[in-house]
């Protein structure tokens, strides 16, 4: 894949989801497609280049700091430059957790590296 243009450096605009009557097939758009269901967390992009990962929220915000545990997976998982678009959520036992998510946004990037339960 290589070295990624210059207006996928980031944050990279996302497009917002729509409902669709049919999902196009693999071949539907360039480069192929996924899908996945919405989850309970906050939609975010990710940009890996050169070996660097930056997170942004859907509006631009800088996630990287507040989820340090998603930036080291993504740092070692993730070997080609490109950019990912997902969304972040908690797990408390088999059940997604909103409100810790969200009390990460409000804390500080020292308080975040702390937090026992990890984003995914």
């Amino acid at each position: 894949m290589g070295n990624l243009a210059p207006e996928l450096l980031g944050p990279v605009a996302l497009k917002l989801p729509r409902a669709d009557e049919q999902l196009p097939g693999p071949k539907g758009m360039p480069g192929g497609s996924r899908f996945e269901l919405k989850w309970d967390g906050f939609r975010a992009g990710a940009v890996c280049r050169n070996g660097q990962v930056r997170l942004w929220s859907r509006n631009g915000k800088d996630f990287t700091a507040k989820f340090p545990d998603i930036h080291k997976a993504l740092s070692s998982q993730v070997g080609v430059d490109r950019v990912l678009d997902g969304e972040l959520v908690v797990w408390t036992g088999e059940r997604l957790d909103f409100d810790v998510l969200h009390k990460r946004m409000a804390d500080t990037a020292a308080t975040v590296r702390t937090r026992p339960v990890p984003a995914h």
